[in-house]
């Protein structure tokens, strides 16, 4: 047996002789603390004190109300609190003396533990609260029974498999011999099919963004962008930008490099910002505003094209992007499934448009003298390798205020949605499976460990994995379908008034209305039908029962449909793809250029489809 100053050992453990001194260290504290402080302020991932600890004191009873935003009130006995902490210790610090522990960690993190426990406080304050009521009292887990389990393991609340994961921590045996005391459950019994824990929520994931908010939303940061670097005389890598500047940008804000540095970050500047508007004829407040606009929209933009986490973006030095066979890539650190102290470092591929937003976002960061690419644009923030570890309220401020059409009314924006929104879009634009996977950083989180494909296909890993990708692509297509057969939904084109008879038709003579309906075309999204998609919309013309079907018509694709043919169908999603296609193809007209007459020509055309529609597109 180990003396109180002697740090226990593995054998302690497995023998039940483990005792563990006050100051024996766990994290960044010591095990008699009642904060287990396991991410300091200097860490990149921080994100405050609360969120940094498990606190001890906060699962304990009080006499204090909850506060409106806490979810459970907790009432765990001290001796709970002890047998807690116990078995808090040996899954941090000696997991696989837990089989039922995942992985091949030698240390668990502490915000995986902090779950463990907040699921048991969850779990030992219901059954405190529930006994109590037929006077019973509850001092420690060992006073729950199996029948207490048994009967009230549905109603606890949480999901079922979260609860399980938990109990089977503190109920091995290796942390009941240490805890000292005989329980009323074993491992076995946590694990017994008669025990129901309520019905296992199908986890469908965050939201995406509609394709009206997404294209709404790159379409403003490209123009904050656009408009900065032009004011800033930086170059675009996508040159499809310039054409984004507004004409009054282009005439009233050049060459406000040294005016912006000189009011943002000297001590003795040149100008009074009193005085910017006689000399350079703009004041101060609006160069400042045009930075900050463009500094958040480039960290929208990585985000939404890269399909970071949070822990990802928080982990990005700034530094030049890295090439690599001609392609160019942003750095980060995964992780995720994997040893803190060990990140699995990746690249995430850049598109030209990702490049002038990581230009911005590295132009800032040499004024500031942060080391995080996101970060704050104006100050160096708490340290100098210390930056942004959330932006969800920052997003959602800032997009509100700039949605003057009301897309993101009633919305609230994360980081994760970014995310799935571009597993989204990739799927609808039909992007294959493995490079959606290595984008989003799945493949190497699952795989990494694997020692060859044919491994791969054991076990559930690569099931679950296309599971979650093939979710996706079958939205995108529910999204198209439902734009194509949805109830009440507006078409243009010569096919239109055809289209919309029979449909109605169709869905009328099999009963299918309102949420019936759209469960059909969600089912529908999920088989084989197939779509002819023109470059303007849809051709509803059937090449199958037509002569052989070998061939489509020469009309077919490369935007050379007629707007009244009885087959071209235009949905709402099409006209605001329709739109945006017109007016970028009068932009390049208007550069006078050799190829001036065949953009002219191209947004004649496109003009031709989008005036089917009468008035606006619907915002939906």
């Amino acid at each position: 047996m180990n003396t109180a100053s002697q740090a226990p050992t593995v054998n302690d453990f497995t023998t039940g002789n483990a005792i563990l001194p006050p100051d024996t260290p766990i994290w960044h504290s010591t095990y008699s603390s009642m904060k287990w402080v396991f991410l300091l302020s200097s860490d990149p991932l921080f994100k405050g004190d609360k969120s940094s600890m498990i606190d001890w004191d906060d699962f304990a009873a009080s006499d204090a109300p909850a506060h409106h935003m806490k979810q459970y009130q907790y009432c765990l006995t001290e001796q709970m609190i002890s047998e807690l902490k116990l078995a808090a210790f040996i899954y941090a610090n000696y997991p696989a003396l837990l089989r039922a522990s995942r992985g091949k960690k030698n240390k668990v993190d502490g915000k995986t533990v902090k779950g463990r426990v907040i699921e048991l406080a969850k779990i030992g304050s219901y059954f405190i609260t529930e006994q109590s009521k037929d006077g019973l009292v509850i001092e420690s887990f060992a006073d729950i029974t199996f029948d207490m389990l048994k009967n009230h393991a549905a109603f606890i609340g949480g999901r079922p498999s979260h609860l399980k994961r938990a109990m089977k921590m503190l109920y091995h045996e290796v942390v009941i011999k240490n805890i000292g005391r005989p329980f009323s459950m074993q491992l076995a019994d946590i694990n017994s099919k008669s025990i129901f824990w309520g019905e296992q929520s199908s986890h469908t994931g965050i939201d995406t963004l509609s394709d009206f908010q997404f294209v709404y939303l790159l379409n403003y940061c490209k123009q904050c962008i656009a408009e900065f670097k032009f004011a800033m005389e930086m170059t675009l890598h996508d040159e499809d930008l310039l054409p984004l500047v507004r004409p009054e940008i282009r005439e009233r804000l050049k060459k406000i490099k040294k005016p912006l540095e000189d009011y943002l970050w000297s001590e003795n500047p040149e100008i009074a910002p009193k005085k910017f508007l006689d000399v350079y004829g703009y004041s101060a407040g609006e160069i400042t505003r045009l930075y900050k606009e463009a500094h958040k929209a480039s960290m929208m933009v990585i985000l939404l094209l890269s399909g970071m986490r949070d822990s990802e973006f928080s982990l990005i030095q700034a530094v030049p992007l890295e090439t690599l066979d001609d392609n160019k890539f942003i750095i980060s650190k995964v992780i995720k499934h994997k040893d803190k102290d060990k990140p699995h470092r990746e690249r995430w591929l850049v598109v030209p448009l990702t490049e002038d937003a990581h230009e911005i976002l590295m132009y800032a960061c040499a004024q500031t003298g942060n080391k995080q690419l996101f970060s704050s644009p104006r100050q160096i923030e708490r340290s100098p390798n210390h930056g942004y570890t959330s932006l969800n309220t920052t997003f959602n401020r800032w997009i509100k205020s700039f949605d003057e059409r009301g897309a993101f009314a009633n919305h609230r924006f994360s980081v994760q949605q970014g995310r799935n929104t571009l597993a989204f879009q990739l799927a609808k634009h039909k992007v294959g499976l493995p490079f959606i996977t290595k984008q989003l950083k799945h493949f190497y989180s699952r795989f990494s460990r694997l020692p060859n494909t044919v491994t791969a296909g054991y076990g559930n890993y690569k099931k679950e994995l296309d599971k979650s990708i093939q979710k996706r692509i079958a939205d995108s297509r529910e999204e198209v379908l439902t734009d194509i057969y949805g109830e009440g939904k507006n078409f243009a084109g010569g096919g239109a008034e055809g289209h919309t008879r029979r449909i109605d038709a169709w869905f009328k003579g099999k009963g299918l209305f309102g949420e019936d309906r759209q469960n059909y075309i969600k089912k529908l999204a999920r088989s084989n039908i197939s779509l002819m998609p023109t470059s303007i919309g849809i051709c509803t013309f059937n090449f199958e029962e037509a002569e052989d079907g070998s061939l489509p018509p020469p009309c077919y694709g490369d935007y050379g449909c007629d707007p009244d043919c009885d087959n071209h169908l235009i949905s709402e999603g099409c006209a605001f793809a329709l739109k945006d296609r017109q007016q970028h193809a009068q932009s390049k007209a208007n550069e006078k250029g050799l190829s001036e007459h065949v953009w002219s020509g191209l947004a004649i055309q496109l003009g031709r489809h989008v005036s089917k529609f009468e008035g606006e597109p619907k915002d939906g």
